[in-house]
């Protein structure tokens, strides 16, 4: 399933994520609730896979998958006779993690820096490690400041629910 993908993705190289929500820090989160695409995979982390399956299980588009590669954030995709790709359980895990790097609104650029850095020999997981936190106080950041947009919202239907008449502002 996506939910184990995930977790592979997550706890690959011996790296451990604490998800934070509101300033609190979580260490076991449901990764079944953050499945992407089109149902869960029925393709064991061994089977391979082509494109669209692995498009299937990870939610990105074929295309979306084929920058991924190009752009250096992947493992090597070996091809097979037919010149296709063969994707396997580790390639379904990175794209998933990229998935949802970018849905929290990673850059490109922080994102190929990531994956740069897990592609390294050597220990580079305090650099990852800083990239995530930062990037998860970035969030806690634009949470606060929707928190606030919200309340305004709040504020002004409130006034139009009051005082239907009201529409000056």
């Amino acid at each position: 399933m996506r939910g184990a993908s995930l977790r592979g993705a997550l706890e690959s190289d011996d790296l451990r994520f604490r998800f934070c929500a509101r300033g609190e820090t979580y260490s076991d989160i449901d990764l079944e609730q953050l499945q992407v695409g089109k149902g869960p995979s029925q393709n064991p982390a061994s089977e391979i896979m082509r494109i669209s399956e692995a498009s299937d299980v990870c939610g990105l588009s074929a295309d979306t998958i084929r920058y991924y590669e190009k752009s250096g954030m992947l493992p090597e995709i070996p091809r097979g006779a037919d010149g296709h790709r063969r994707f396997n359980g580790k390639h379904v895990d990175w794209l998933t993690l990229l998935y949802w790097l970018r849905e929290t609104g990673m850059s490109l650029r922080q994102m190929q820096r990531f994956t740069l850095l897990a592609k390294e020999d050597g220990d580079t997981i305090a650099e990852r490690r800083k990239i995530l936190l930062d990037h998860a106080a970035e969030l806690r950041r634009r949470r606060e400041l929707l928190d606030k947009c919200e309340a305004v919202l709040a504020v002004k239907i409130a006034t139009y629910e009051k005082n239907p008449k009201d529409q000056n502002t």
